[in-house]
């Protein structure tokens, strides 16, 4: 996201500079000119809100610290983008195959916890043995996760026992 965001920032900044513009006097206009860029450069729609979002971003956050007079950010408009997870979403057949993958009871006990965690790869790959704990049924484990948050996910007595498994590997 950081790198997207930076690449889409420098983008924007030279946009703006082949107008004339820096970020301190960035117009509606110019935004609007960066979007329609976008557009023209043929990016998918969720690619474009992504870029439009990192702009709208920069543009409030260097309004909130006074370095902009004026914050041209909440009159562009985001495209509207197709929710598609119902395309992402597995079937039962395909989760069982994919739970039952792993031939080595570590990434059996990894898929598991990934999958009945809902874990995120990297919230999984930062976990050590003392974020998890036993419970009556199951357990549970501790995720710092995105942004910096904290939270407790239960883990089912299912997914723990691969886990219980292969702690002492």
């Amino acid at each position: 996201t950081i790198r997207a965001y930076r690449a889409t920032a420098t983008a924007f900044i030279a946009h703006l500079a082949g107008m004339g513009l820096t970020i301190r006097n960035a117009t509606v206009p110019a935004v609007q000119a960066f979007a329609a860029a976008l557009v023209a450069r043929g990016l998918s729609a969720a690619s474009q809100a992504r870029a439009i979002a990192a702009v709208k971003s920069l543009l409030n956050y260097a309004h909130r610290l006074g370095f902009t007079p004026f914050n041209a950010a909440p009159a562009v408009r985001l495209p509207r983008i197709k929710d598609r997870l119902a395309e992402r979403i597995l079937t039962a057949d395909a989760v069982q195959d994919l739970l039952a993958a792993p031939s080595s009871p570590r990434d059996r006990a990894i898929v598991h916890l990934l999958y009945f965690g809902g874990l995120r790869i990297a919230e999984a790959a930062e976990l050590r043995w003392g974020d998890l704990q036993p419970r009556e049924a199951g357990g549970q484990a501790t995720i710092f996760g995105k942004a910096g948050k904290t939270r407790v996910v239960l883990i089912p007595p299912r997914a723990w026992k691969f886990l219980d498994a292969v702690r002492d590997d």
